[in-house]
């Protein structure tokens, strides 16, 4: 089990990590030749508040899908950003992928700043465990629950809790309690050029036909880590990361 939590965390950082990166698209430079700002394309993901159905792709092999549903909140005027997976399987060996369940919500003010990003993550095989983050920026603490259910299913069990900073010190403790050595973290190996989220209009085949889009990129020391096509109706039509995961739905061409 706790080789699997520990798997479990080394996720959980991961995205924690990932969606931060929200943070850095306020204010992006526009002197590229049709750089849009990264706002006006993350708003146009809530003009339909329809779902967006992904299936997600790696080698060409099809591992899961992902479902986005964007929402207004009546109530705080806040733009939530639901997800969850069904079926994913994520390669945990040459040999071997392990299933696990996704879901969550960002939340977003007006100017598109994340204010709150809940998600958990689940492993079911053999024993179910799930882990539940709660981050909030403006404190820069993650809330991390680690919960395990026993068979026959039954209720969720907790059997660990803690609070990691949003820094490298949070880093350092996360790594230090997976039985990591914490030095592998060091400010020598950090990046020293944060994180950027850019925009600017593309096209992209879709149907047949080559159809006008907006490009998401998520960019670090000159490596993109992440591409995502937006339609003018504020559809996701196509997202590729660093990491090998592809994200489409069924009508895109490859």
């Amino acid at each position: 089990m706790l080789q699997r939590a520990s798997t479990l965390l080394i996720i959980v950082f991961w995205l924690t990590m990932t969606g931060l990166l929200v943070r850095n698209e306020v204010s992006p430079s526009l002197s590229r030749m049709r750089e849009v700002p990264v706002s006006h394309v993350l708003r146009r993901l809530f003009l339909p508040e329809q779902a967006n159905n992904l299936n997600i792709t790696s080698d060409g092999v099809l591992l899961g899908r992902l479902t986005l549903t964007p929402r207004v909140d009546p109530m705080t005027g806040l733009r939530v950003l639901g997800f969850n997976t069904s079926a994913l399987q994520v390669r945990t060996s040459a040999k071997s992928r392990q299933r696990i369940r996704l879901e969550g919500e960002m939340q977003l003010d007006d100017a598109m700043e994340l204010q709150r990003f809940n998600f958990a993550v689940e492993l079911t095989e053999p024993t179910a465990i799930r882990t539940e983050v709660s981050i909030e920026p403006a404190a820069n603490r993650a809330h991390v629950v680690l919960r395990s259910q026993g068979l026959p299913r039954g209720p969720w069990q907790t059997f660990d809790e803690h609070e990691y900073t949003l820094d490298q010190a949070g880093a350092r403790e996360l790594l230090g309690e997976m039985g990591l050595d914490p030095s592998l973290l060091t400010t020598r190996s950090a990046p020293k050029i944060a994180p950027t989220v850019r925009a600017r209009m593309s096209s992209l085949l879709f149907h047949g036909e080559l159809v006008e889009t907006s490009l998401l990129t998520v960019e670090q020391s000159g490596q993109t880590l992440m591409e995502i096509h937006i339609s003018q109706l504020g559809n996701v039509l196509q997202a590729k990361t660093l990491l090998g995961y592809n994200f489409a739905p069924d009508e895109v061409i490859p």
